[in-house]
């Protein structure tokens, strides 16, 4: 298992989970923390730059995008069921 962003990690029973979401998913998921076999520690970007993800800077913009993706994720739950009955009704108003 790939997981691009592992956002949580919660201890239920002496068992770790961890919620992870990608960016083309809507929706995130628990996994079991056994599944997690790497966690990425530095990057490079377009410009050759080397990016440590655990610099004090780094931490921080990773604290904001975390909650940044846990508030999008519950918006699009809350949301999931107003857009489906929206759709339904769309195609039982096409109809007539």
């Amino acid at each position: 298992l790939s997981a691009h962003r592992l956002l949580l990690r919660l201890r239920i029973r002496g068992k770790y989970y961890i919620f992870q979401k990608g960016d083309a998913n809507d929706f995130g998921n628990w996994i079991s923390a056994g599944q997690v076999v790497g966690i990425v520690i530095e990057t490079q970007d377009a410009n050759g730059n080397v990016i440590y993800f655990r610099s004090k800077k780094e931490k921080l913009k990773a604290k904001s995008s975390v909650r940044k993706h846990i508030l999008n994720d519950l918006l699009q739950r809350i949301l999931f069921f107003p857009r489906l009955v929206k759709r339904i009704l769309k195609k039982i108003l096409k109809k007539k």
